[in-house]
């Protein structure tokens, strides 16, 4: 705007957002991206319009997949749509996310599970020989493989 002269009041316009585009559009996660299994792992985007503006209008057709499969997205009518992901397996495991068909920018993300405390009752013991017997006084070597509740397997190092 100009501003008239004599006049108390300064103009002052902003053009408004447009319609969403995938390339300027952004997953509100930051990387590396993990979680603990079993925990709710919340997924946002926000959409952004060709300028890189935040739109925030809802109904762009979002689509959010986890390790290929689609997830339910709820748009939340301000420019921003959520999912949330919650897995048991632990791994590495692909993001894609896309707006009218196109992937996001830095789409697809890989979200990085790992296994949650150790789970005593789901352990196992084996020994190399699958004997397990030992005799006083002589060295025996067994094995313990540590899991979670999932029966995910954890890493430690031995000493």
């Amino acid at each position: 705007g100009v501003h008239v002269s004599g006049s108390p009041f300064n103009a002052s316009f902003a053009a408004a957002p447009q319609a969403a585009v995938a390339s300027k559009s952004v997953l509100l996660t930051t990387s590396p991206w993990s979680a603990t299994v079993g925990s709710d792992v919340p997924v946002v985007v926000q959409a952004r319009d060709v300028r890189g503006i935040d739109v925030i209008v809802g109904g762009a057709a979002t689509t959010i997949a986890f390790d290929g499969t689609l997830r339910e997205v709820r748009d939340g009518g301000n420019g921003q749509y959520s999912s949330t992901i919650t897995h048991t397996r632990a791994g590495s495991y692909s993001v894609e996310v896309m707006i009218g068909g196109a992937p996001i920018e830095n789409s697809p993300q890989t979200l990085v599970l790992r296994p949650t405390t150790t789970d005593v009752s789901r352990c196992t013991v084996f020994t190399s020989d699958g004997t397990f017997v030992a005799t006083a006084g002589k060295s025996a070597d067994f094995f313990i493989t540590a899991r979670d509740r999932f029966s995910n397997v954890q890493s430690y190092a031995s000493a």
